[in-house]
């Protein structure tokens, strides 16, 4: 996709407020929703019918219940059985064909529907996965570590970056209280992040985090318990 200076921003936005690639293509994607290229229509499924394959099932449905009424015919009429059957052949056939369609005919188009959705859903999904795989390879670029980042970007970057900082300072810090809940969200993250890892390694890295955390929220604690103690 071609982007524009509102999709640039955005992007340069994100990357500041620390967010992660893919992170980012996420946001973008919601952002920008409309701005993306569309994947094809969906097939109008109320002008499926039958096709060449149903109508070749149905003629040897059709020929195999003539044999069988032939054979009937054969042996309640005898010597006149063939005249008497090719008389009524006309009729039988259209029986049958009614007969068929009233049996299958539905379950074929439903059958036919539900391939061309499966189809259609896996080009939508093999559609967005492209278009991801191309916003990642594209956005990456608005990060200030990437080596190609517009340098005109820079300050917007900057300017972004110190105003979350500041969104996100806690002014009360100098109050034991307020340090152990700004802990204990981070301690909840950590814990978070140790338990998504797959592999062990990087579990025992916020392990070990974690751990540095929670003496931390022990020492506030120790040391509210010894001013109280004083006091």
């Amino acid at each position: 996709m071609r982007m524009k200076e509102q999709h640039k921003q955005f992007a340069v936005k994100c990357y500041a407020k620390f967010m992660k690639t893919s992170d980012v293509v996420d946001a973008f994607v919601l952002e920008f929703e409309n701005d993306l290229p569309k994947p094809k229509p969906l097939p109008n499924l109320e002008q499926i019918t039958t096709d060449e394959q149903y109508e070749n099932e149905k003629q040897q449905y059709v020929e195999k219940k003539l044999q069988i009424l032939r054979n009937q015919y054969i042996e309640k009429h005898g010597k006149q059985a063939e005249e008497k059957f090719l008389q009524e052949i006309p009729a039988f056939e259209q029986l049958l064909r009614d007969e068929y369609d009233q049996s299958f005919k539905q379950d074929y188009i439903n059958k036919k529907m539900n391939d061309i959705l499966n189809r259609y859903n896996d080009s939508v999904e093999e559609h967005f996965m492209k278009l991801t795989a191309e916003l990642s390879n594209q956005l990456c670029r608005l990060n200030i570590r990437h080596s190609r980042f517009p340098h005109k970007y820079r300050s917007l970057f900057i300017q972004t970056r110190k105003e979350f900082i500041k969104s996100h300072r806690n002014d009360n810090l100098q109050q034991n209280q307020e340090i152990r809940n700004e802990l204990e969200t981070i301690y909840g993250y950590v814990k978070e992040l140790m338990f998504k890892e797959e592999l062990p390694r990087n579990s025992v890295k916020h392990a070990d985090m974690a751990l540095k955390i929670l003496k931390a929220i022990a020492a506030c604690n120790k040391e509210d318990t010894t001013s109280t103690d004083n006091s």
